[in-house]
């Protein structure tokens, strides 16, 4: 396994606010493979063909108030993904019910910083990182099998 450049994926059906969560990202991790996506449609193809390290995702996309709770169950079927909701859904009632999704965390819009969204992300991506040193440590020590790495993968077990 080799150390390629992180993946991410913006979720966000609001063109500014997507460029300005993209400007945050690329200023934090200047290195990283970046990939806007503005529809539930693109979105869930996308989650299909690639491996992304991160989703940063909104609830509401378009028309479709909880196409971003969709997203999460199609992210949670393929693989384990951390996700970062970035939602205007009030925080009180969301944030438990994307807790329940195994979302990575929620931040309301025009209720954080800059500052507050790249900590949370920055501490995603170190969490990330660990458990790819820690899966690939595993890689060279044992003979992988389909349902052992599967099992390795899956951090809701």
């Amino acid at each position: 396994m080799t150390n390629s450049a992180i993946k991410v994926a913006v979720i966000e059906d609001d063109l500014p606010t997507s460029n300005q969560l993209k400007q945050w990202i690329e200023s934090a991790k200047p290195d990283i493979v970046l990939h806007q996506w503005f529809n539930r449609d693109d979105a869930e193809a996308a989650i299909a063909r690639e491996n992304y390290d991160l989703v940063v995702l909104d609830i509401e996309l378009g028309r479709e108030r909880h196409a971003g709770v969709a997203i999460i169950n199609a992210i949670n079927k393929q693989q384990a993904t951390p996700v970062l909701v970035v939602s205007a859904m009030p925080a009180t009632i969301y944030r438990s019910i994307m807790k329940a999704l195994h979302a990575w965390d929620y931040l309301q819009k025009t209720t954080f910083e800059e500052s507050d969204f790249i900590d949370t992300f920055l501490e995603i991506l170190r969490a990330v990182k660990e458990r790819k040193q820690h899966l690939q440590k595993n890689d060279k020590t044992k003979t992988p099998t389909a349902d052992t790495d599967e099992l390795t993968l899956d951090p809701l077990r």
